[in-house]
């Protein structure tokens, strides 16, 4: 089992505080995870594909499970993107990429 050193605890611990990730090559936790990783919150853990249910923010640098304003989630990369890729729309009620679009909406090719 891999422990991190937490430095709000200043203890070695399975899973950093709130607000710390656990970095598996430095072996600390960490408030900013590594370039190409993500801090998810669901798991305290910096990780290069997020959850389930969530998806890379590289603004935030975080897995988030409801992508920020002008973003849609991609289910098939995990990540937060400006514009799906077709056959898929992006959905501004489910903020998520999709190949049919809600009730009342149209995709537009």
């Amino acid at each position: 089992m891999t422990r991190f050193g937490d430095p709000s605890t200043v203890k070695c611990e399975q899973k950093c505080s709130n607000g710390y990730f656990g970095d598996s090559d430095t072996g600390l936790c960490v408030v900013t995870c590594p370039a190409t990783y993500f801090g998810d919150p669901s798991i305290n853990r910096c990780v290069l594909v997020c959850s389930s249910n969530s998806y890379a923010d590289a603004s935030s640098g975080l897995c988030v499970t409801t992508c920020p304003t002008n973003t849609f989630g991609d289910q098939l990369t995990k990540l937060c993107v400006s514009a799906c890729v077709a056959p898929f729309f992006g959905d501004i009620v489910t903020i998520k990429c999709v190949r049919k679009c809600s009730d009342g909406y149209f995709g537009e090719s």
